[in-house]
């Protein structure tokens, strides 16, 4: 008889906390992106106010991803992978964030997709649902896979 001396994981309610105050900064970012471009100083709070938002939701969704990596059942390859992907994923943002501003073509998209993505990605590494399940490759796949293509399109909403 095996014991298992692996000790269960605990609920998430940080990260859920945390992926909630990233979702409610998100919603902001939109509402104020996709409202009517200000003119003279007004437009320029209008910018500092977006940039700050994306600041601090792209500085959760890292709090996200240490905490799936660390807490949770991240792969190790993920993890390395993060470190580099998440701060381009950022870059894509910040230029699919210029492209709204600008109305031009699929940056309020990927401005609502990719940290949706990037959360979600978390909260499946931090449950484990990364590494345990029939669909655990997959799912990890899918997933790193949408953050990586929605990347790609957020920097390339930028040639817009």
């Amino acid at each position: 008889m095996t014991e298992n001396t692996q000790k269960p994981r605990s609920r998430p309610y940080g990260l859920l906390i945390l992926l909630a105050a990233a979702a409610a900064l998100d919603v902001a970012m939109l509402v104020n992106v996709a409202s009517p471009r200000r003119g003279g100083e007004a437009g320029m709070s209008q910018d500092g106010e977006t940039i700050s938002l994306a600041f601090f939701i792209w500085l959760a969704l890292a709090l996200a991803l240490i905490l799936g990596a660390t807490r949770g059942a991240m792969p190790r390859w993920a993890a390395i992978a993060s470190c580099f992907v998440h701060p381009i994923a950022g870059v894509a943002l910040f230029v699919a964030l210029d492209a709204a501003s600008r109305q031009a073509g699929g940056g309020l998209i990927v401005s609502a997709l990719l940290p949706l993505a990037i959360g979600g990605y978390a909260l499946a590494a931090r449950v484990g649902a990364l590494t345990n399940g029939p669909y655990a490759g997959g799912l990890n796949g899918v997933l790193f896979g949408a953050i990586l293509f929605l990347t790609v399109v957020g920097l390339m909403t930028g040639l817009a």
